[in-house]
């Protein structure tokens, strides 16, 4: 997807694709083998596969590509639909169960981001978020428990990870933060004061609790600042925002939407995220009036690049050591990828939370790791060199700052 250290600049018809789901009209697609593999590979990357397929499955060109290559994408793309699909029944059965409760909460993303695509469970999701006020979280634990679910792990302090085997259901309860840490936490407190304002949504069948409308939208934009920030956010997280404004564009306060993030590197980045929304789904109403027209190429070529959550290398991976540290304005970008302070290795490593006095031996067992994921990648043909991160964690930097997305040194 990346050739040296350059973003990427060929979509090989993905956007096009997605300009049709969100907007309608028809996409152009490949016209050859080679443009329908090369499509794959970025719908693929971008965790889109189902929905690229639903939009073409019955299109001329889709319907003359040879067998084997048609069966691949149904195949693949039922995979994933029958997967989503199971864990979409199972959490149909566990939300009646908080909102019998009668526990303060609010779902964001996942299932209501589905809810608004063509075919819902062809937009995969991970695990679903949840939000409580920390003093609910013991509650919370019981119902999950009860109905089979076990704790996996915690992402963050406040995070804790469930799982249903059965399903593969995930959700992450976010106890009294959906931001852990980093630049973002400030907002914490504004999101929590939302359960005071929940409001009821139907999503695929399931009544839930959610944030009101235009919170909502600055959450989803907030969460792909807080990807952006480390290894990236891909097409799947444009096509959401888009989707989203455009059906609820009517009541979104779009005079309001900024306020809370106002004259800050976030709402930089959250009007430049809106100007691809515009430009590149066809996103139009109250958008428009935020979207910023200067911003917009070199922030779409990284979207491009990123893949899901910044998973399209491991040189981007592990590039996020040096943007995340500019962020927060830590010291050596450079020296914080090669050496991340004890909060990130605490959250990647169990050995080292809970001896923290292990910190050096988890840098050299990380360095270790990384040497075999580079040497496993040059046996496979690919370059996921530590100059190559160093190269695109630097290009991704200077970025930010050129456009404002964090604050310039």
């Amino acid at each position: 997807m990346r050739n040296g250290g350059n973003f990427a600049v060929n979509d090989f018809g993905l956007t096009d694709i997605l300009r049709a789901v969100v907007s309608g009209g028809e996409a152009a697609l490949p016209s050859d083998t080679y443009g329908w593999e090369e499509l794959y590979d970025m719908a693929a990357a971008h965790s889109l596969l189902p929905v690229v397929f639903a939009e073409a499955a019955d299109k001329p060109r889709f319907l003359e590509l040879d067998g084997a290559h048609r069966a691949r994408w149904r195949a693949d793309s039922l995979a994933v639909i029958s997967e989503q699909t199971r864990r979409t029944a199972e959490y149909s059965l566990i939300i009646p169960r908080l909102e019998a409760s009668g526990i303060p909460y609010v779902h964001v993303k996942g299932l209501i981001c589905r809810s608004l695509y063509p075919i819902p469970d062809s937009r995969y999701s991970g695990d679903e978020d949840i939000l409580v006020s920390a003093e609910h979280a013991e509650e919370c634990r019981r119902i999950f428990e009860d109905c089979g679910m076990v704790a996996v792990g915690r992402t963050d302090s406040s995070v804790l990870t469930w799982l249903d085997r059965r399903s593969g259901l995930r959700i992450e309860l976010h106890a009294g933060e959906l931001f852990a840490g980093g630049i973002l936490a400030e907002y914490n407190r504004y999101f929590v004061s939302m359960l005071d304002r929940r409001k009821q949504y139907s999503a695929c069948g399931i009544t839930l609790s959610t944030l009101p409308e235009t919170v909502h939208l600055l959450y989803l934009l907030l969460h792909a600042y807080k990807h952006f920030l480390g290894p990236g956010f891909g097409l799947r997280q444009i096509t959401d925002i888009s989707l989203f404004a455009k059906t609820f564009d009517g009541v979104i306060d779009w005079d309001g939407l900024l306020i809370p993030v106002a004259g800050t590197p976030a709402e930089r980045f959250c009007r430049a995220v809106i100007t691809v929304c515009v430009k590149k789904t066809g996103l139009t109403g109250g958008a428009e009036s935020i979207a910023d027209e200067r911003i917009c190429a070199e922030l779409y070529s990284d979207i491009l690049d990123s893949g899901v959550f910044g998973r399209s290398s491991l040189s981007r991976a592990h590039s996020a050591g040096m943007t995340v540290s500019a962020s927060l304005s830590t010291g050596s970008p450079l020296l914080c990828t090669l050496f991340p302070p004890l909060s990130a290795m605490r959250k990647r490593y169990a050995f080292v939370d809970k001896c923290p006095f292990l910190l050096p031996v988890g840098w050299i067992y990380r360095m270790l790791c990384y040497a075999v994921e580079i040497h496993a990648d040059r046996r496979r043909g690919t370059d996921n060199s530590a100059g190559k991160s160093l190269k695109l964690g630097r290009a991704r930097v200077k970025m930010m700052r050129k456009y404002g997305f964090i604050d310039r040194k």
